[in-house]
């Protein structure tokens, strides 16, 4: 962050002082410094001048500040609504759940996400394949529960031609889409890096069930938990009608794997919504009208609220007059407009909740600068606010105006808008920075949320629509307030300490260790070159030892690809990068001891010390097994009484021996304890 210095830092004394004592050496005639003097008389004014200056250069307030993070690149961030996921438990057949369908844990409001089917079908049975025909079951224990278990989907060290069988107490309809919702269980030290856009899945599976023609693949539609690396939905379709022997199951067999955590399957349920904590008051939705009738989206609010129309046209979007009537058909719900002649045409159909219709018009602009409106919905989303407004007044004609973060790049005929959250204003420019509105001015999409209130604890949502129950068998999350001034400020402060280019050697390891998606224990960089035709070639070659439950793990090629991807973006022309895995060296320990106890007891107790040691530097690069500290850890103990003989052997290329014994391990070696033999 800049450092704030005070500009005010000179008084008008001294500022007509020093101004005084120039005067003789620009000009030696005069010499009259006195106050009647009229060169001195300016001299003062302008130190007067100079001192006002000061003063409001160093009032720096709240409206100065943003616009300094504006030039930063800091924008300000809003309300964040918080998620979860739903469970309904008591559905006999599929149900279609609208997008924005609505539950609630007592008067806070979460809506679903997306559309779909859900319900109709419980999972009754996990069955673990291995390709070695290995066998693990997880059936409910009572009743038709499908959470709190731990259960190895593909075994405790997946390869390829292994199977997680999902087994359901009916069969799933065809042409459909289905959806499981998957939770694991982490039991891990490190946490996993925040998985972004490009990740190179870590396996890679195919899905695949039982038809009425035999074994027929199904298609993969989102899998949000990438592969099972993370809580997610897995949606899918099949073609044919299911066959089972009172189970039907839906196969999901490894073709490629790369796991460096196994995923253990927590809970599993095929009757699960994402929600998020919003309340969406008004909303339109783009669509085609073709012979004054238009299919409604599949949201709540299109189907349950009240519908306007508005046609467009050469000019901009005109509101449909006529009256709008709601209808079913093989299609689904549909619209029509009585007395519409517009043929086939884009249209917009708003949506608002009956109570809210006297918000949707949120004022008639007057052509002047300066307007604002307040939108008098609380706790309204900034990015939500969406804004129609007429041409000119009288004409008919709406256009889209667009959302800005303040007026200042807005040229006189840009249809630009504020609305600013913490007031729930919203305003339009001058006619100098931003068009200023004339006509009628619509609302047409308003989102609420309640921020941070809205993390509510597990089990808190049970409000649903009549007949159905629900649950929330995790606590919502990710819901915060709108940022402050004082939050951004800091937020610039971390930006600053990040490492977003690779220079060092320590730049290279920072950024391998939070390659996106992946658990690293640790890195190792190291700098090296050689000259080819007469230019230098720069390489970096880092080691990287993975996370993982094995002794020795082994970067395997889909995380050493991402690692690459992530290092490749952030080096400098002309530098190399390899992305490696460790070389784990074996190291033999040979003593021969006196002992005053018996000697299979020494024997297990140096072997568990010497484990120790090793435990502690195995993730360290590079390390010196130093003679006098193997020597040292035996010496102290009071059962021994004398060291005889004590040596240290090593295998491997670039392993080097110290004068006094020690062994000095190449930078991508990790040691670890071989053998140990006492007698």
């Amino acid at each position: 962050m800049i450092e704030q210095i005070t500009l005010d830092d000179e008084t008008y004394s001294e500022i007509t002082q020093r101004a005084v004592g120039q005067i003789q050496e620009l000009c030696a005639e005069w010499t009259d410094y006195n106050g009647h003097d009229p060169g001195i008389t300016m001299l003062e004014m302008l130190a007067w001048l100079k001192e006002m200056q000061q003063f409001h250069l160093d009032q720096i307030g709240e409206a100065h500040e943003r616009k300094y993070q504006k030039l930063l690149g800091i924008k300000p961030r809003g309300r964040i609504p918080a998620e979860t996921e739903v469970r309904i438990e008591n559905l006999k057949e599929q149900t279609y759940f609208l997008a924005g369908s609505r539950f609630f844990a007592e008067d806070v409001c979460f809506e679903s996400v997306e559309a779909g089917c859900i319900g109709g079908v419980c999972v009754v049975e996990l069955v673990s394949e291995r390709a070695g025909k290995e066998k693990q079951v997880w059936r409910p224990g009572e009743g038709r529960r499908e959470t709190g278990m731990r259960f190895w989907a593909f075994g405790e060290r997946p390869k390829p031609g292994d199977r997680l069988r999902i087994g359901f107490d009916a069969p799933l309809a065809p042409g459909k889409e289905h959806r499981l919702f998957f939770r694991f269980y982490r039991e891990t030290r490190i946490k996993r890096n925040p998985i972004k856009e490009g990740f190179i899945p870590l396996a890679e599976y195919r899905l695949s069930y039982h038809g009425r023609t035999g074994y027929r693949e199904a298609h993969t539609l989102l899998d949000t938990t990438h592969q099972m690396l993370e809580d997610g939905f897995l949606s899918f379709s099949i073609e044919e009608e299911m066959e089972g022997d009172g189970c039907y199951w839906l196969d999901i067999e490894l073709v490629r794997s790369d796991y460096d955590i196994p995923p253990v399957i927590e809970s599993i349920s095929a009757s699960c919504l994402k929600v998020r904590q919003t309340r969406t008051y008004i909303a339109y939705y783009e669509t085609e009208i073709a012979e004054g009738r238009a299919l409604l989206p599949d949201t709540y609010l299109a189907h349950e609220g009240e519908c306007e129309l508005f046609i467009r046209e050469e000019g901009g979007f005109y509101r449909y007059a006529g009256p709008v009537v709601k209808s079913r058909e093989e299609a689904g719900e549909s619209v029509s407009f009585p007395g519409d002649d517009s043929g086939r045409a884009l249209c917009l159909i708003l949506a608002y909740e009956a109570e809210y219709k006297d918000r949707v018009l949120l004022a008639v602009g007057s052509g002047m600068p300066y307007q604002k409106y307040p939108v008098r919905i609380r706790d309204l989303c900034g990015k939500s606010i969406a804004v129609l407004a007429e041409t000119k007044s009288g004409s008919g004609h709406f256009v889209f105006w667009e959302a800005c973060e303040d007026f200042d790049a807005s040229t006189p005929m840009d249809r630009h808008f504020h609305f600013e959250e913490e007031t729930g204003v919203i305003s339009f420019g001058d006619c100098v920075h931003g068009l200023a509105p004339e006509g009628k001015i619509y609302l047409v999409h308003a989102r609420a949320t309640l921020g941070a209130a809205g993390n509510v604890t597990a089990g808190s949502i049970c409000g649903a629509p009549k007949g159905i129950v629900v649950t929330n068998d995790r606590d919502a999350s990710g819901g915060a307030d709108a940022e402050t001034l004082r939050q951004r400020r800091e937020r610039f402060r971390m930006r600053l300490q990040e490492r977003r280019r690779a220079v060092t050697c320590e730049d290279f390891e920072y950024l391998a260790k939070r390659t996106p998606g992946l658990l690293i224990e640790n890195v190792r960089a190291v700098c090296g070159g050689r000259r080819t035709g007469g230019v230098w070639e720069e390489t970096v070659s880092v080691v990287v030892k993975p996370y993982s439950k094995e002794e020795r793990p082994v970067l395997g090629e889909a995380r050493r690809k991402n690692i690459q991807n992530a290092l490749e973006a952030a080096r400098m022309i002309g530098t190399k990068v390899k992305v490696l895995s460790p070389v784990y060296i074996g190291v033999t320990i040979f003593v021969k001891v006196t002992v005053s106890i018996h000697v299979n007891a020494a024997k297990t107790e140096i072997e568990r010390l010497l484990k120790e040691f090793f435990e502690k530097i195995e993730a360290d690069f590079g390390s010196v097994i130093a003679y006098s500290s193997i020597y040292g850890i035996i010496d102290v103990l009071d059962w021994v009484s004398e060291i005889q003989s004590l040596s240290i052997d090593a295998q491997g290329n670039n392993i080097r021996r110290g004068r006094n014994g020690d062994i000095l391990l190449p930078a991508n070696g990790l040691a670890y304890l071989l053998e140990c033999i006492v007698c």
